[in-house]
């Protein structure tokens, strides 16, 4: 539903997801995502801003990192960043590193620290 809105939720992590689980049943009744503090519309995406960097895609830390750096490349600015993708892909990301994480119980990006 928000891809049909061009919205980004761009904060999706185990602590913005809450789950109504059923023990009994076994089954997830309900599942809601908050946090939209982060969230920009895909059309104007002039205010991107640094959310959790572990469950973002590569391509946005870079972003982020130029953008902190006042550097202007080619391909850093946010209008260029969001032609690069459709706006599903950003959230899309932070969803398959979610996944992996609750699948394996490591975040993706544990086996980097240290190491940048």
């Amino acid at each position: 539903m928000l891809s049909e809105l061009k919205i980004v939720h761009a904060d999706i992590k185990p602590d913005n997801i809450l789950i109504a689980y059923n023990p009994e049943r076994r089954v997830i009744e309900d599942l809601k995502l908050i946090d939209f503090g982060s969230a920009f519309s895909f059309e104007q995406p002039s205010n991107i801003q640094a959310s959790t960097p572990e469950y973002l895609a590569p391509e946005v830390l870079e972003y982020l990192e130029n953008r902190a750096q006042n550097t202007q490349t080619n391909g850093t600015n946010s209008e260029n960043l969001c032609k690069q993708q459709q706006s599903w892909s950003y959230d899309v990301w932070s969803l398959g590193a979610l996944l992996l994480e609750v699948m394996t119980g490591f975040p993706l990006w544990l086996s980097m620290k240290g190491r940048v």
